[in-house]
């Protein structure tokens, strides 16, 4: 399955191979994936990965990529310090007001300057992944389908093969589908934040 949708209220685009074994369906997993692919904005430079330590209130080592448009380059740790202005974005939180409301192994985008060997930060979001499948049970939010395990975001946009907003209840067994997810390590869930049904 090579997952390929990017909704288009995310600039972020993520690019994977999920591997749907016949056995239980399990979680969509970014380790799986061979090639990353990140775009956010044209302005300023970003850098993408896990968040490994929130040291204080403002700074945090990244374990990531030095550049969004080269994600080739092998990963390091990246230390990362927070403008007193920043804005902070958490899935599926929405705004958040700084650091204390992420944890270790939030997967983000980050987005700011170089000074030295420092990325200093002007905005800090969640990384959003693409995912298409086949719906193959549902229990109230949670989804089992042919590329894992989803739960529904609260306030998940869903759209039919038209484009017309819908009801997510629409939503049901045999259902092919497309859509965002992100990966939340606190709650260990994967949230569907939108989908398309095909």
């Amino acid at each position: 399955m090579n997952p390929s949708y990017v909704r288009s209220f995310f600039i972020i685009t993520l690019s994977f191979l999920l591997i749907a074994g016949c056995s239980e369906p399990s979680p969509p997993s970014p380790s799986q994936t061979p090639t990353l692919t990140y775009v956010q904005r044209t302005v300023g430079s970003t850098v993408n990965g896990e968040i490994k330590e929130i040291e204080l209130t403002d700074s945090l080592i990244l374990f990531g990529f030095d550049s969004a448009d080269s994600p080739g380059t092998l990963p390091r740790e990246i230390p990362i310090q927070v403008m007193e202005e920043a804005k902070f974005s958490r899935c599926p939180d929405g705004e958040v007001s700084g650091l204390a409301d992420y944890v270790p192994g939030d997967k983000v985008v980050v987005e700011g300057k170089w000074m030295g060997d420092v990325f200093v930060v002007k905005s800090i979001e969640s990384l959003f992944y693409g995912v298409e499948g086949i719906i193959t049970a549902r229990e109230g939010e949670r989804l089992e389908t042919t590329a894992g395990i989803l739960w529904l975001d609260t306030e998940v946009r869903a759209f039919n093969s038209t484009g017309e907003q819908i009801s997510p209840d629409e939503l049901q067994v045999d259902d092919s589908f497309f859509g965002t997810y992100c990966d939340d390590p606190k709650s260990g869930k994967q949230i569907l934040v939108g989908f398309n049904i095909k």
